[in-house]
């Protein structure tokens, strides 16, 4: 099992058990069902053994790549990127600076090489694959 899952059709184990996705509802998503069940773990846990104490290691998926979250979840964040990485980098060294985040003389070190600028990008390549 690797960190990089899908988020909507993971491959699921219970234990070592592979198992089936749940298909109670259209908008699966396996951050939202592995809090469910962690929730229902430490429900029955709490009810066998009340005076017992547990431990919970809760990993999400959703923070390895590929990031697949809900369009609801996109949607106010439309457009708000659209200058680049170039251009946001900038943005957010500036803003890590100005309260004092980072020391005023830091330099922003230089995108690697392996990552294109973005303005070498064609229209197509700069637009989000949900567009």
């Amino acid at each position: 099992m690797g960190g990089e899952a899908h988020q909507y059709y993971p491959g699921l184990f219970d234990g070592t058990t592979p198992i089936e996705r749940p298909e109670h509802a259209a908008k699966y998503h396996l951050t939202t069902d592995l809090v469910d069940q962690a929730i229902g773990w430490m429900n029955a846990q709490k009810a066998l053994a009340p005076d017992k104490p547990f431990f919970v290691y809760w990993a999400p998926g959703a923070t390895h790549a590929p990031h697949h979250v809900y369009p609801e979840w996109v949607k106010p964040y439309e457009g708000k990127f659209d200058q680049g990485w170039d251009r946001l980098r900038e943005e957010i060294f500036a803003r890590q600076k100005s309260p004092g985040v980072i020391p005023a003389d830091a330099k922003l070190t230089p995108r690697h090489e392996s990552i294109p600028a973005w303005d070498s990008l064609s229209p197509e390549k700069r637009r989000s694959p949900r567009a």
